[in-house]
């Protein structure tokens, strides 16, 4: 991962981005926190990913029902269920 990013944005942000990209690469599909966490193109802890996951739904970026987690097109975005 670029290391301006960690610096610049901190963290958190890294992670966001990590998982916002994962989920809308994947759009068709929703996914467990562990399985988010897991991928090989996030790998981070879990508690990070589910602080990550409340901040891109608090954005109107991802929805949640139940356990799993779904990328939200920008199209849909405001229609989406918190």
């Amino acid at each position: 991962f670029p290391s301006h990013d960690i610096i610049i944005g901190g963290r958190g942000q890294l992670v966001d981005k990590l998982v916002e990209k994962f989920l809308s690469t994947h759009m068709d599909q929703a996914f467990l926190e562990s399985e988010i966490a897991e991928d090989k193109s996030v790998a981070k802890k879990k508690g990070a990913v589910k602080k990550s996951l409340k901040r891109l739904l608090e954005r109107g970026l991802v929805a949640n029902k139940g356990s799993y987690w779904a990328f939200v097109p920008e199209k849909d975005r405001g229609k989406a269920k918190k």
